[in-house]
């Protein structure tokens, strides 16, 4: 039996992921979301590592669905 081996990639969201001014959204960090895209693509998981909670939380999980993450 053989396995396949992935990363695991914590990604943050404020800051890093999109450049925001807590608790708003903003433009994304594109060549990071290009490059987490291929790791995904690869196999790879990606965890959304956040303090957002609640509304703020679901907004930062749709707008990183909208972009393909």
């Amino acid at each position: 039996m053989s396995t396949t081996a992935y990363q695991i990639i914590a990604v943050d969201f404020d800051g890093t992921l999109c450049y925001s001014n807590w608790p708003e959204l903003g433009e994304p960090n594109r060549p990071l979301i290009e490059y987490l895209i291929n790791k995904k693509r690869s196999g790879n998981k990606l965890i959304l590592w956040t303090c957002r909670a609640g509304e703020a939380l679901e907004k930062a999980v749709s707008w990183c669905r909208d972009h393909q993450l």
